[in-house]
């Protein structure tokens, strides 16, 4: 982690969380969207 250069160890600050899972795998979201696939036909066909 990182801390900013005028950091104040009394202060709150707001994480922004993003897990890079490297280039041979799938960034899976933390949400779930329902009926965002519309289609019955397989994403790979």
């Amino acid at each position: 982690m990182f801390k900013p250069s005028n950091y104040d160890s009394t202060r709150r600050y707001p994480i922004i969380e993003e897990i890079y899972p490297g280039p041979p795998s799938i960034n899976v979201q933390k949400t779930f969207v329902a009926g965002a696939r519309t289609s019955r036909t397989p994403s790979w066909a």
